[in-house]
């Protein structure tokens, strides 16, 4: 399911039917000033965006109280990424916690059920609005990932160029994107980096204000940057030098 561009970009939670109630955390919340969100949201980023054997490792690193060890390489071919990490118990309660910042629910592990429950608690009365399990993991992983301005793995969408010189353009900023997303000590890339840069562009962002933006909004607007400073280069190229077919909306394609 790809989430609607509009309902991502907007600061108000939204929600999914047996999902809950989904958002974006903003900068704000995972701040190294909250030093204990700043570690859920870290964690979160490392489960949503590791390897079967990253989880092994991150579990091991939490504790002893899993069976990792038991494990061998044809256990972990068939062993589904969920079902890895519910092994450690340490990892699936930091998980709980992790996972609180992208919902407006409380979210608890149960272990009769083996899977994740998304309550709603009003009133003291608590009702259980969606669950998070082996059959639905993948899905749900997909979503959070979307809260973070990652492109839904379900998408089909084909992007369209006004010309090679543009397509050549765009597709280096992509790569400057996925190059962040692959490799955390990109220095270049780094979150707070990203913060300074958008604060120095003139564009209205300052570090006052910024931090009420949303990891999602960040980065729609550092990509939004970037495209329009593409589309500047196309159009003063196409002044000096002219050329066939060219678009004056081409900063306005998504």
């Amino acid at each position: 399911m790809k989430i609607p561009q509009f309902a991502l970009l907007s600061p108000d939670p939204f929600v999914l039917q047996g999902v809950g109630t989904l958002k974006s955390p903003t900068l704000k919340e995972i701040s190294p000033s909250n030093m204990m969100n700043y570690s859920w949201y870290a964690l979160a980023t490392q489960v949503l965006f590791g390897s079967k054997q990253d989880i092994i490792e991150l579990g091991k690193n939490m504790g002893d109280n899993n069976s990792y060890y038991k494990l061998i390489e044809p256990d972990i071919e068939i062993t589904s990424k969920f079902n890895l990490i519910i092994n450690s118990v340490d990892l699936r309660e930091a998980l709980c916690e992790a996972l609180a910042l992208f919902f407006c629910n409380k979210i608890v592990f149960s272990p009769e059920n083996k899977a994740f429950l998304v309550l709603s608690v009003i009133d003291d009365k608590v009702n259980i609005v969606g669950s998070i399990t082996d059959e639905n993991y993948l899905f749900i992983e997909d979503l959070l990932k979307q809260l973070l301005h990652c492109e839904s793995e379900y998408s089909d969408k084909e992007l369209k160029y006004s010309s090679d010189k543009a397509k050549e353009l765009w597709e280096k900023v992509s790569q400057a994107e996925e190059k962040e997303k692959s490799d955390v000590n990109a220095r270049d890339y780094e979150i707070g980096n990203i913060v300074s840069k958008l604060c120095v562009c003139g564009i209205g962002y300052t570090v006052k204000n910024i931090y009420d933006l949303t990891v999602y909004q960040l980065y729609d607007q550092f990509s939004a940057y970037m495209q329009n400073r593409i589309s500047q280069l196309s159009e003063n190229a196409y002044a000096h030098n002219g050329g066939e077919d060219f678009d004056m909306n081409s900063w306005l394609r998504k």
